[in-house]
């Protein structure tokens, strides 16, 4: 990741040199000693190796560890897992006033988060790369000569949910669920779409949020997580517990609905559990317009271990409808840059696929958000990132929470019997090896106990 990460740096360098500006990488701070040994043969002897079990604060790194002058012009990049970005965004933003903090999606983590906005918003970005995507940008151009969006319609699915139903904490980062992991990325092109993507749109109106899976996190057993279908928690419980999947209907004051499916759990099993809701499928979908699987859906093998016999489905699509110069339109689109999968517009009336125009940067849409920040830095002027600024990160982050919130409060449930249903879209095999003798998908018996075997060098646990 952060190799993808400095080679879209170098791009965004070499695309600002000719407008006078010089920027260069001061450092890199990273937890993992094998990456800080290899950093030489990429970006010179830069690395500083932080112990992540002592909480350090990133503000103190870059004043010690790097010398870097609290006064002066800086990029910082945040790619740390993003229960972290909230807090390092307030050390950056403090103890450097002229620092532009530039954080990997989500930035927020929970809605009283978003009230730093007020004292730095001008001075913070949030990375939703999809937006400086080439079908983005495509979507754009069509807006200037005429296109007028009424509807989208996304479908945001990967696979690597399989693995977390094994190894529930393998990855910390995406803890908080598939609607601010996942959902985000759509929302954010939906609302840098908008005739006026700030943050005048107001808050939007969540129509219909349902969670189709969840994740639950077995090695938290200090609380019975439990949600009543009438709102109250019983326990103290928060939302900690993550969606594996779900769909929201959201409108804007604008006019502009949007209807979002997104998930850890691949294409397959969530139009499984879509039709069970009676739902869309995906795959349905695709097959009554005619575009073959091979051209937006990607399947791999998982990796070579325990979970070689699950193949992934991943898909992120749009379908975008309205008028262009006054005619109705459908557009689908296809965001999924992969071997043998490459970005594409497809106008269903005419059935032709759009030309994607050539842009600066070519397909590296990061290189693109690397070039807006560092031009924000130089000059503390927009340049045109609305989409990237504080009124879509506020609208975006708003959105996904509301979905969130409506979502688990007008859906109970009791976290060993989801987390058998979770496990039962890897099949029958992994509920009869994992889940408890007896123990039923349709519901639990609280007497008995359920004892998860976990892959990631946590101790084994029991949830009572």
């Amino acid at each position: 990741m952060g190799e993808i990460a400095y080679r879209a740096f170098v791009h965004a360098c070499s695309a600002v040199h000719s407008d006078g500006i010089a920027p260069a990488l001061i450092g890199v701070l990273e937890t993992d000693r094998r990456i800080i040994d290899v950093l030489p043969t990429f970006i010179g002897s830069h690395g500083v190796l932080v112990d992540s079990r002592q909480g350090a604060n990133v503000a103190e790194l870059l004043l010690q560890k790097l010398g870097l002058a609290s006064t002066g012009p800086v990029l910082i990049y945040d790619a740390t897992p993003s229960e972290r970005h909230y807090r390092n965004m307030v050390e950056i933003c403090d103890v450097f006033p002229n620092a532009v903090y530039l954080s990997e999606k989500p930035l927020f983590t929970a809605r009283k988060q978003l009230s730093s906005l007020a004292k730095y918003g001008n001075r913070v970005l949030c990375d939703f790369i999809e937006t400086e995507s080439l079908p983005a940008l495509r979507l754009r151009e069509m807006q200037a000569s005429g296109l007028k969006i009424e509807r989208f319609r996304f479908w945001r699915l990967n696979s690597i949910g399989f693995q977390k139903l094994l190894k529930p904490r393998m990855r910390t980062g995406v803890t908080g669920g598939a609607a601010i992991d996942k959902c985000i990325h759509d929302l954010a092109v939906a609302v840098s779409l908008q005739p006026c993507p700030d943050a005048s749109l107001g808050e939007p109106v969540v129509e219909q949020a349902d969670n189709y899976a969840y994740l639950p996190d077995p090695s938290d057993v200090s609380k019975t997580r439990f949600f009543t279908t009438d709102g109250r928690f019983a326990r103290g419980i928060d939302l900690g517990t993550a969606e594996a999947a779900g769909y929201a209907r959201v409108r804007w004051s604008s006019g502009l609905e949007g209807h979002f499916h997104y998930g850890w759990i691949g294409v397959e099993a969530y139009d499984r559990l879509s039709r069970d809701k009676r739902g869309e499928s995906l795959q349905s979908f695709m097959r009554e317009i005619g575009i073959e699987e091979q051209l937006w859906l990607y399947r791999q093998k998982i990796d070579a271990g325990p979970y070689a016999k699950f193949a992934s489905g991943d898909a992120r699509i749009a379908v975008v409808e309205g008028l262009y110069q006054r005619s109705p339109v459908r557009l689908i689109v296809n965001f999924l840059d992969r071997p043998g999968v490459q970005p594409f517009i497809f106008e269903t009336g005419r059935r032709e696929f759009l030309p994607l125009r050539t842009h600066r940067h070519g397909n590296n849409s990061l290189a693109r958000v690397f070039e807006h920040a560092i031009r924000q830095t130089q000059f503390w002027a927009r340049n045109g990132t609305h989409y990237l600024g504080r009124g879509i990160i506020e609208n975006v982050h708003r959105t996904a929470f509301a979905i969130r919130e409506k979502a688990f409060l007008h859906q109970g449930f009791v976290v060993c019997d989801e987390h058998l249903k979770s496990m039962r879209l890897m099949g029958e095999q992994i509920v009869q090896k994992y889940a408890p003798p007896g123990a039923s998908v349709g519901g639990f018996n609280p007497s008995q106990k359920f004892q998860i075997t976990q892959h990631s060098g946590v101790p084994n646990e029991t949830l009572p």
